[in-house]
């Protein structure tokens, strides 16, 4: 399987996440920048489709960000769908953004879950992850 961050988490954060999961290999779960393989700044209808095509049975590809506006949007919703990639969407507070290391504590409490997921559910499938939230909430299709 196939873990993305995409461009709103640091590089640096998701390094450490890779680390961490390194020790794991067992769990077969490659966790990848989003920018390393697209390129910053790479837009959403370009680089969804190509996780898609990566995308399969045996090799779920899926997407943690923070650009809630993805599944908002009825066009990159249908494309997310269409291309079978799976999401997280990490909203970050109202009243004011996560500092760094609020948000290395969001991610690693729900790193398990996250992990149960993707071995559990069919894709595409679609999760949020509210700033006090203790689970994540599954979402509906447009």
């Amino acid at each position: 399987m196939k873990l993305y961050f995409d461009e709103n988490f640091s590089k640096q954060l998701v390094e450490g996440f890779k680390a961490f999961q390194s020790g794991r290999p067992d769990e077969k779960l490659e966790v990848i920048y989003l920018c390393d393989e697209f390129g910053r700044g790479c837009a959403d209808e370009e680089w969804i489709p190509k996780i898609g095509k990566q995308s399969s049975a045996k090799n779920k590809c899926v997407v943690l960000t923070q650009d809630t506006n993805i599944h908002r949007s009825q066009v990159q919703a249908e494309l997310y769908q269409e291309h079978g990639v799976s999401f997280f969407f990490f909203y970050p507070p109202k009243k004011r953004p996560f500092k760094y290391w609020e948000w290395i504590e969001k991610v690693m409490k729900h790193w398990s879950e996250i992990k149960t997921i993707l071995n559990s559910e069919s894709k595409p499938f679609a999760y949020s992850i509210k700033p006090s939230a203790a689970k994540s909430q599954k979402m509906g299709n447009h």
